[in-house]
């Protein structure tokens, strides 16, 4: 089944919703030339196959054979499937060159390339990403101190189910790095099977009243009946159940403009639109003094003026993703740490990649209706920042990790990669069409990141990212028909779906499709620059009727071969 949603729906849908190739030249680093002399053989595919191969096996040559009449067109990725997470992220400096089978002979500068269009527009970490980033390291190192759990199983301590117009108090961060907490006093506003809102005492007025709260308790926990779809529903369904560490049966969201201080005045772009906090489930303590020892989410409120305003629509659009995005991490939490003790929580890269999940699960499951804001259905509200967080990675994969490192502020092109990865394997290592039982089972385990993704899928690292690099241009290609469907996302129609974004808002999608490969019609090719784990360089190599064999060299800058724990491949595959 390919693209979940009909074409017709999608102009809809996404319209009412808040460079060029290299290869044939350029400068750069002076590297020598690569050679490929003698060879080995030609690398014999019809139209539509794909190999994955280990430049070590063949001195880092490749070569695509002559052609007959019909000529013939081939994707290659260069990449490091290396799925390790490390202080600074794994890299490693690359060479690809390329030429007439049996006469490389390219020239001794391999060109970077034009710079793509998405560096030159770089921008700086946001105030969101940093908060986010910092959030999940700080919760990992917590739990891994000793004494840290209330005890695998056991309820930390016993809490009263929280009652319409009750008041509470909770610490909230007061500040990026929850070096110090605020003191909240909120009043219970809803309460449902599953979930409590409470709202703080001291808000700026006009915000939400009691209808707007009501609706996203009903979307959380489907109101008193608890009717499906909702947001627990879903995402208990497709991730596990979360904790109850006070054994009050709830789930509390507290909404408060503590929340909206922490963005400042919003200068910066990056809004701090809520969060979870791990060192909410577990004991206070001197190195965790602002736990509130429960399930608790926070979320900003409407504030007409004066430090980070923003408008109660802005507000209303953006709050329930936040909300189904969090619960992933707070289900994953608990299963990772509180379930299975030793266990210092999710990577990062694969723990947001699951919550963005989450929120595509939203977007498809949840029916339209109140809460959306602005948002002219449940799927753009959901998922579009997904579509364009996604767009950016794929404007420039080389330049970005998929296996994102310790030191990373979470850049929204990690995001688009960690979910996209997250996406295409539910795609094709899934039971159900949804993907949530390979969902469940990449949280519901002791394992992480990686081999926790090799384990649930039965394939390695450096099978899955080049299927999946190859896919991400591959996807709906006009005229490509895969012998493998994991050369495609089943699940979507990107290049529709760009294509349609890019007619209506260029300003968000800078072209119609954003995966743009190097190209060369003489086979002709240099470049030179660096991998990053899970991410690479994808090259289109046409050649025309009756031409000779093309040799493609990748090795390291000297003229080395990498080493093993860089994981370096090619993915290729012909495309006619």
């Amino acid at each position: 089944m390919k693209a979940w949603y009909p074409r017709h729906t999608l102009p809809m849908m996404l319209g009412i919703a808040a460079a060029c190739s290299g290869g044939e030249g350029g400068t750069g680093p002076t590297v020598p030339t690569l050679t490929c002399s003698p060879g080995p053989a030609p690398t014999v595919m019809n139209a539509g196959e794909f190999r994955i191969l280990n430049p070590a096996s063949s001195a880092g040559c490749l070569r695509l054979p002559e052609t007959g009449p019909a000529g013939a067109e081939y994707l290659i990725a260069a990449l490091s499937t290396a799925g390790q997470v490390t202080s600074t992220g794994v890299t490693i400096d690359y060479a690809m060159q390329g030429g007439a089978s049996g006469s490389v002979n390219v020239p001794a500068s391999a060109g970077q390339g034009p710079s793509s269009p998405l560096l030159d527009a770089w921008r700086e970490p946001s105030t969101a990403g940093e908060f986010h980033s910092m959030l999940r390291q700080r919760e990992r190192a917590l739990a891994a101190e000793p004494g840290a759990r209330f005890g695998a199983g056991a309820p930390g301590l016993v809490s009263p189910p929280p009652v319409l117009g009750v008041k509470d108090t909770f610490k909230v961060c007061g500040n990026t790095s929850c070096s110090l907490f605020k003191t909240v006093i909120a009043t219970a506003k809803y309460v449902g099977p599953k979930g409590a809102v409470f709202l703080d005492d001291v808000v700026p007025s006009g915000g939400f009243n009691q209808e707007d709260i009501d609706t996203l308790g009903i979307l959380f926990d489907g109101g008193i009946s608890g009717a499906a779809p909702n947001m627990y529903q879903i995402d208990t369904t497709a991730f596990g159940r979360e904790s109850d560490i006070d054994a009050n049966g709830k789930v509390i969201f507290l909404l408060t403009d503590a929340v909206n201080d922490l963005s400042g005045s919003c200068s910066d772009g990056g809004i701090i639109l809520g969060f979870f906090f791990g060192g909410d489930l577990l004991p206070r303590s001197g190195s965790n003094p602002g736990s509130n020892e429960a399930e608790i989410f926070y979320g900003l409120v409407p504030n007409a003026s004066g430090g980070c305003a923003v408008s109660k629509n802005y507000v209303k659009q953006q709050i329930a993703p936040v909300f189904i995005h969090e619960f992933q991490h707070m289900i994953s939490y608990n299963q990772h740490v509180l379930v299975r003790p030793g266990v210092n929580g999710e990577e990062v890269w694969l723990n947001e990649g699951l919550s963005h999940f989450a929120e595509e699960l939203g977007g498809r499951l949840l029916g339209d209706g109140p809460g959306q804001g602005s948002a002219s259905s449940r799927l753009v509200q959901f998922t579009l920042p997904d579509l364009l967080n996604a767009n950016d990675y794929l404007l420039d994969p080389e330049a970005h990790f998929l296996i994102t490192p310790d030191n990373s502020t979470g850049t929204l092109e990690e995001r688009g990669a960690n979910w996209l990865f997250v996406r295409w394997i539910a795609d094709h290592y899934s039971s159900d069409s949804l993907g949530t039982s390979l969902t469940r089972q990449l949280v519901g385990t002791a394992l992480m990141g990686s081999a926790n993704v090799q384990a649930a899928t039965g394939a390695t690292m450096s099978q899955l990212v080049p299927l999946w690099q190859l896919a991400n241009y591959l996807d709906n290609l006009p005229g490509f028909t895969p012998v493998d469907d994991r050369l495609q996302y089943p699940s979507w129609d990107f290049r529709y779906i760009y294509d349609t974004l890019h007619a209506q808002r260029p300003d968000l999608v800078s072209r119609k499709y954003p995966l743009r490969p190097d190209s060369t019609t003489t086979g002709s090719y240099s470049r030179a620059g660096t991998l990053r784990g899970g991410s690479g360089r994808h090259l289109r190599v046409l050649q025309t009727a009756n031409t000779a064999a093309v040799d493609v060299v990748l090795a390291r800058k000297n003229g080395e071969s990498f080493p093993d724990d860089r994981g370096v491949r090619f993915g290729v595959v012909r495309i006619r």
